[in-house]
């Protein structure tokens, strides 16, 4: 029987170099996996609220790894069979949001299996302070118990302001003051939406020669709306 593919794209803008930490303690936390996550057979598992970067990074890690490694999002990859899991020859394995899997006992096979038939490192995810506490397999919850645990902290409002700065720069754009304070107040609060809407305000620049400015972000705002109004 053929094994299905499950066909994930990663882009190339997660990276270290723009992701801005919110506190000492969270840059602390990427300098030290920067320097272990090259060793093998290393489980970390990344703790926080939806929206304080934890797909980043792992994304991030993932794009930088200089062995092979792939990137997969576990509430996508709960859509298929568990099978999916088993071959994997990657030296770095990121699962994002592994909630997705817990509480299915074959996908928690699936996941048990990853972490004693496989050489590699793998980096999780998940937005629950304590996901064990979902798992049905007692073998699967000591490893996630096991595993070494990483809070991230979430951007306050200034951080956030600050955050939204620090990646349009990184691309080239410079965001006034009152441009950053009108996209807080007037776009979805979260991350995701902001930095997304920030994704769209550089393609609408960078096709039209052009620099951001209010009439633009508002533009941007209605069409976006237009097209995920429940967003």
């Amino acid at each position: 029987m053929q094994q299905t593919t499950l066909a994930i794209h990663l882009d190339n803008q997660p990276s270290l170099n723009n992701y801005y930490p919110a506190n000492t303690y969270t840059q602390q936390v990427i300098d030290k996996l920067n320097q272990e996550l090259s060793q093998p057979c290393q489980y970390y598992l990344l703790t926080g609220n939806s929206g304080c970067g934890k797909t980043h990074l792992l994304k991030a890690y993932c794009m930088q790894a200089y062995h092979r490694r792939c990137y997969i999002p576990c509430k996508q990859l709960a859509k298929y069979q568990p099978d999916l899991l088993e071959g994997l020859t990657d030296h770095l394995i990121c699962l994002d949001d592994i909630e997705y899997l817990l509480g299915n006992s074959s996908w928690e096979k699936a996941l048990f299996k990853l972490f004693i038939q496989t050489k590699c490192t793998l980096l999780m995810s998940a937005t629950t302070s304590e996901p064990a506490r979902k798992v049905l397999l007692p073998d699967l919850k000591s490893r996630l118990s096991a595993c070494l645990h990483v809070k991230i902290s979430p951007l306050n409002e200034q951080e956030q302001r600050q955050a939204l700065a620090y990646r349009a720069q990184s691309r080239g754009i410079i965001l006034s003051e009152k441009l950053l304070q009108w996209l807080q107040h007037n776009a979805p609060r979260s991350n995701h939406a902001l930095f997304g809407l920030l994704d769209h305000l550089d393609q609408y620049c960078l096709t039209n020669q052009c620099k951001p400015n209010l009439n633009i972000l508002q533009k941007l705002m209605e069409t976006l709306n237009k097209h995920h109004p429940d967003d």
